[in-house]
This record gives structure tokens, sequence and C-alpha cells, in this order.
């Protein structure tokens, strides 16, 4: 039996409550809308097999800006205050980082 990929989920295109992050955190929310589509380790792992060598810098250019500027702690309180359960697009930037986890992309400062 073949086992054909399943179809990209579709891209939200409203930002819903991500256009409340911090100004400092507002460059998450493209990629989040972008890559936290991919919810499910099926998914994520089908979408890193074939992601482009553009989509994989761009994920690279977002973990590094995250970890130089320790902006994971502040993703989190705001997660904190925006339930995933609430807001489909806050669950796109739960996603996102594990995305980036999957993909071995370090977002955190390293512990000292």
């Amino acid at each position: 039996m073949i086992n054909t990929p399943e179809p990209e989920p579709p891209r939200l295109t409203d930002p819903g409550a991500l256009s409340e992050l911090p100004d400092e955190l507002a460059y998450l929310t493209e990629p989040a809308l972008e890559y936290g589509r991919f919810q499910f380790d099926d998914t994520i792992f089908d979408f890193l097999e074939s992601a482009t060598p553009q989509q994989m810098e761009e994920l690279a250019a977002v973990a590094e800006r995250v970890r130089i500027n320790d902006h994971y702690p502040d993703v989190n309180r705001f997660l904190d205050k925006h339930p995933i359960t609430d807001h489909e697009q806050t669950a796109c930037l739960y996603f996102l980082f594990l995305v980036l986890d999957y993909a071995d992309l370090s977002f955190e400062p390293p512990i000292e």
C-alpha cells in the first residue's frame, strides 16, 4: 500500500489574537500563520521533509531572532494570556515553535 502525504493544511490570513502581540514579537505573526498550520507530528515531519531551502532559511532566521533576543519567555507569557484552545491563531504561534524544535533550530539561549 502506498502511503500518500496528507494535503497541507490551509494558511490562516487573519492574525486574530496575534495582532495583540507586543511590538517586539510582532515579527512572529507571519511565520506563525505560515508554519504554525502544521500542527501534528506527521504533518510537521512531512512539511520538514519537503521544505525548500528558502523555507528552512526563514525558519532558521526566526529561531535565531527569538534566541538572540531571548523572546521565548515572552512568547510563553503571551500564550498564557491567549490560550491556544481559545484562539486558532495563537495555536499557530505555539505550533510554530514545535516546527522549529522538530527542525532542530534552537530558539532558546544556552543555559549558562
